[in-house]
């Protein structure tokens, strides 16, 4: 029964981040706020079932509390401490979900139903909307000719395709199901049509690093690694100069855009806005302006909208900008430098044929994740359609860790020694 509870909970709180952030429920509050309803259902299965042991603390629930202190004791220091203290809120909901509940429910040997569970919900919202976009049924195309298909833009769509494509390629890989080869089809299609960069390059990282795992050449792994660094190189061009954005954000087609010409230069608008967001963080570097506040940023700075030629939107378009932000340079570390380590980590052990397939995808969707930090604001975010999946994904690949070094101590014991709680 707390199988069937479980897999319904997880199921219920990506697809009610996926059509409240979408707007097709968002309209009615009580039910735009049915993903909170869905996170506290889950951490009402924290504890362990009955007859199994709590799992250990780890290194990986320490750094959390430590952030989760850090954000909570910035509320009182904001002048929107109701928005600081539910951003906190949510990101505690989200911590003990996925880090106990989920946590535990793959201790009981369910890891792969989480995945499934995940990749489904993914997979068949953009599988929906290409399948959708043709009958006129949901407005599945932006004016400019960019895919978004049940989304609200088409950036969503491709960091959406994005994040789930490492855990759909996995899964294509191990199972060879015919659905599963349906939904990476969906996924790739989905971010080129797009026509969004950073899902692009993002994608291509990641599915280089599994092919690397799934058994391709070395030369043939230097050779792709090469072209992805040299494709990057082209896309930013920091030989050339722009005299001013003369270009058109109009595409024949969402693959032109691809090709990366016209608004290049100027980041979609980023490059435009990201050094007056640096001068907000200057403000207060070290402790930040609030959890939650980055949304208010613009405002604070007393900058117009009118101020920028093409830039849109109100965040800063960058988590690490955005998080700086909110919770200042000892936030951002807390955060960001161990998930860097554990991406370094895990390359190191692909080099050394020590990293599983399975690892491998958990650790694709960590990378993507981390590039696409990079023009997106969204890891910290409980709220979207993209926090759930990556950070189960991180919480898999940080337990896959706990599980090998546990076997490596258990080895290396005394006879007659016991082992470790949940080796």
């Amino acid at each position: 029964m707390q199988r069937r509870i479980t897999i319904a909970l997880i199921c219920f709180v990506q697809w009610a981040v996926i059509l409240v952030q979408s707007g097709m429920l968002s309209e009615n509050p009580w039910i735009a706020r049915m993903r909170w309803f869905g996170l506290m259902g889950l951490c009402a299965l924290a504890l362990p079932a009955r007859g199994k042991r709590a799992r250990p603390v780890s290194m990986a629930d320490l750094i959390g509390g430590i952030f989760l202190l850090h954000a909570l004791s910035s509320v009182p220091n904001t002048p929107y401490e109701q928005t600081a203290l539910l951003r906190t809120i949510s990101a505690v909901l989200l911590y003990v979900g996925v880090f106990w509940s989920l946590w535990h429910f793959a201790d009981q040997g369910e890891e792969e139903t989480i995945m499934r569970s995940l990749t489904w919900c993914v997979g068949l919202c953009l599988l929906g909307g290409l399948l959708a976009a043709p009958t006129g049924y949901i407005s599945a195309w932006q004016i400019d000719g960019r895919f978004r298909g049940m989304m609200p833009n088409p950036n969503s769509v491709g960091l959406l395709g994005a994040i789930a494509y490492p855990m759909l390629l996995t899964q294509a890989i191990e199972g060879r199901r015919w659905i599963d080869r349906v939904f990476v089809l969906a996924a790739a299609a989905s971010v080129l049509l797009s026509g969004s960069r950073t899902s692009a390059v993002s994608c291509a990282i990641a599915t280089i690093f599994l092919l690397a795992r799934a058994g391709m050449g070395r030369g043939l792994g230097i050779l792709l690694v090469a072209g992805t660094l040299v494709g990057t190189l082209f896309t930013i061009r920091p030989w050339e100069k722009s005299e001013g954005y003369t270009g058109t954000t109009l595409f024949d087609n969402p693959l032109t855009r691809l090709s990366f010409k016209d608004d290049t230069l100027m980041g979609g608008g980023r490059f435009e806005m990201w050094p007056l967001a640096i001068d907000a963080i200057k403000e207060s570097p070290l402790l930040g302006h609030g959890f939650g506040t980055e949304e208010f940023w613009l405002d604070e700075a007393g900058i117009s909208m009118e101020e920028f030629e093409i830039h849109q939107g109100k965040y800063m378009h960058n988590s690490y900008l955005g998080l700086t932000y909110q919770l200042g340079i000892v936030g951002t570390v807390i955060l960001f430098v161990p998930l860097f380590i554990m991406a370094a980590e895990r390359f190191t052990r692909l080099l050394q044929r020590k990293l599983t397939l399975q690892q491998a995808g958990y650790t694709g969707v960590l990378i993507v994740g981390l590039v696409a930090c990079f023009s997106e604001s969204w890891i910290y975010s409980v709220g979207n359609a993209f926090a759930f999946p990556f950070w189960t994904a991180v919480m898999l690949l940080i337990r896959s860790r706990m599980l090998e070094d546990r076997r490596k101590a258990s080895r290396h014991l005394p006879v007659g020694v016991d082992q470790p709680a949940g080796a």
